[in-house]
């Protein structure tokens, strides 16, 4: 506490001597090798001011000139935590004396230039599911902007896999017989770990970059399918088509427009709505009627988590009645390893196709889910019940109700990042929610 206190004042003293201390290098990236120009501008009343350029292992300075060498690190360019009375290096470090009082004071650079790799290139995609209840054993990758542009590419992949490079493209081909897990496959220049570089270059923000080795994830999975025509209506919030796409799902995206015409619905098993849909896609308010028709007569409705004010009307947006509680807070469960109890066991949306367990809950990421319904017409059907820490439980996750021959379900679980994040568990629950009404 001494020491922040000290800080602190140093800050005060800094400030209140009018003392003015701007420094910055010009480029915005580097790599190893570079040399970049220190700026530092000075304007001072103080008594007594000495500056010293604190700088990372790897940067070396001479007359203002600084030159990274093979040991500079790359560095996050978003850190999970900043203190600006204590900035990463680089950093300026200013030393007064005012009033007999000496202070030392850590001035940031007015903007931290990213250390490129020596080895990177970009990748269309990283993120892969192969079903091995489906054929689809073929990958295939962009390799784009490879630096050094003559390096040789080469992946670590397990000895079994057929992997091809040649003219910027990655060619991957598993095995017939796999099993399942979390496959990652790291991709090499010249022998060396290479990375991905996502360029950040927006007018309200700094230019930077983001780092990330190049690493291919395929998750293998076993999920089972029910032969069904999906068609999924997105507001841009989620990609949950394509992961039913790479599961094996036959997946056709509709618009209002599409909605518009009288036999839009004809042949379609299942229509999801991804997340937040109404609150971008207005236009489909205007269709509820006819998709509600389409469910009673035997259509599969799939709606993921809106918000109250996702033009989620509580009387009309459902088939039947259906409150989206509020605040988010109090309609949530946010531990992500929370127990999940199935209140209806037997349900079909629990065992068919797939056999729902406690294993399909484990290795979730960030949240079990949010925005529950509040309250629900008798007929829907609360299927599983979790909760907080020290809190009651919570059973407007996952609702279902049986609607003349069709079947409306509303789910709020974030399934749409699970996929994202290749949790297992979440497609088959996904498979299951998909499946046409028997």
């Amino acid at each position: 506490r001494l020491i922040r206190k000290e800080q602190q004042l140093s800050r005060i003293i800094y400030l209140t001597s009018e003392c003015d201390i701007h420094a910055y290098i010009d480029e915005s990236s580097a790599q190893i090798g570079d040399q970049l120009k220190l700026h530092i501008e000075q304007k001072s009343t103080a008594d007594l001011v000495h500056l010293s350029p604190q700088l990372p292992n790897g940067w070396q300075i001479n007359d203002q000139k600084i030159t990274l060498d093979s040991s500079s690190q790359i560095e996050d360019p978003y850190p999970s935590s900043y203190d600006p009375l204590s900035p990463r290096k680089p950093y300026v470090k200013v030393q007064l004396n005012t009033l007999g009082v000496e202070s030392n004071c850590a001035i940031a650079l007015a903007h931290q230039p990213v250390i490129l790799p020596s080895y990177r290139l970009n990748i269309t995609n990283t993120d892969f599911v192969i079903n091995n209840t489906t054929a689809q054993r073929s990958i295939n990758i962009d390799l784009q902007d490879i630096t050094p542009n003559n390096g040789k590419l080469s992946v670590d992949a397990p000895d079994e896999w057929d992997c091809k490079i040649s003219q910027g493209k990655l060619a991957l081909e598993l095995p017939q017989q796999i099993a399942c897990g979390l496959y990652q496959i790291p991709i090499k220049i010249d022998g060396c770990a290479a990375y991905c570089v996502e360029d950040i270059d927006y007018p309200h923000i700094a230019h930077t970059a983001l780092c990330k080795l190049a690493i291919i994830n395929v998750r293998v999975i076993e999920v089972a399918l029910v032969d069904a025509k999906v068609a999924y209506i997105g507001a841009g919030n989620d990609r949950v088509d394509h992961w039913l796409k790479q599961m094996g799902v036959s997946v056709t995206q509709l618009s209002e427009a599409d909605l518009q015409q009288p036999d839009s619905l004809n042949g379609i098993d299942t229509l999801v709505f991804g997340i937040m849909t109404l609150r971008i896609r207005q236009a489909l308010i205007e269709q509820l009627p006819q998709i509600h028709q389409w469910v009673k007569a035997g259509g599969n409705w799939l709606t993921l988590y809106h918000r109250p004010w996702d033009n989620w009307d509580p009387q009309h947006t459902a088939v039947l009645p259906l409150e989206i509680g509020q605040p988010s807070l109090r309609w949530r469960v946010t531990d992500q390893n929370a127990t999940v109890s199935h209140c209806l066991p037997q349900h079909c949306l629990l065992n068919y196709p797939n056999k729902i367990d406690q294993s399909h809950w484990d290795n979730w990421q960030k949240e079990r889910g949010l925005y529950f319904a509040k309250s629900w017409h008798q007929d829907y059907q609360a299927l599983i019940s979790m909760q907080d820490p020290d809190e009651a439980p919570l059973t407007g996750s996952l609702l279902s109700a049986d609607i003349d021959q069709g079947r409306h379900t509303h789910c709020t679980l974030i399934l749409h990042h699970q996929m994202q994040k290749l949790v297992p568990g979440a497609f088959a629950i996904m498979a299951n929610l998909i499946a046409p009404v028997k």
